[in-house]
């Protein structure tokens, strides 16, 4: 799955909230999370503007762009929400991301690991999807026993060339 993150508009609160709301109900109109009702929808409370808060009429279950996902009861900002998502997806560090973004490592670190366990879950709920296969999920780290800059040297060790470097030197 592709998002093109909005960076140009990340400093208006409501165009990121408006981006959250399209991402995650496409055409604009929310549904209710736990009966799927999309008719009897009406707005309930503007108090964390520009986030609305919606309620069904039939099981009259309050909710908001939030409800449901990862960002569930962490008050977060929409471009917060949105910056962090785009760490994530970029494959950035949580320790880059937390000191970019000013919040609490911890905090951002439980955030990375619903996201991952959203992912799978998602993931493996794919029709077609083989459970009784092994599959890597994680792909990010592939490289890492890799050197950066290949050896100048031909042939032989780093530790091979320190230990003929110990001897007595000339000045």
């Amino acid at each position: 799955m592709f998002f093109a993150f909005p960076t140009h508009d990340l400093m208006d609160e409501n165009k990121c909230y408006n981006w959250l709301m399209e991402q995650r109900w496409p055409g604009g109109k929310p549904t209710c999370p736990r009966c799927g009702e999309a008719d009897r929808i009406h707005l309930h409370n503007r108090d964390q503007a520009p986030i609305e808060d919606f309620r069904c009429r039939t099981c009259k279950r309050v909710f908001n762009v939030h409800t449901g996902t990862i960002f569930q009861k962490t008050r977060r900002r929409c471009s917060h929400a949105i910056l962090i998502l785009q760490g994530f997806m970029q494959g950035k560090s949580t320790n880059l991301l937390s000191r970019e973004l000013g919040c609490e490592y911890d905090t951002l670190l439980k955030l990375r690991h619903k996201w991952q366990a959203s992912c799978a879950e998602q993931c493996c709920s794919e029709p077609g999807f083989d459970k009784e296969a092994t599959v890597e999920l994680d792909e990010m780290y592939q490289n890492l026993g890799e050197k950066r800059y290949s050896s100048s040297r031909s042939g032989g060790s780093a530790a091979a060339a320190r230990e003929q470097k110990t001897g007595p030197r000339n000045l």
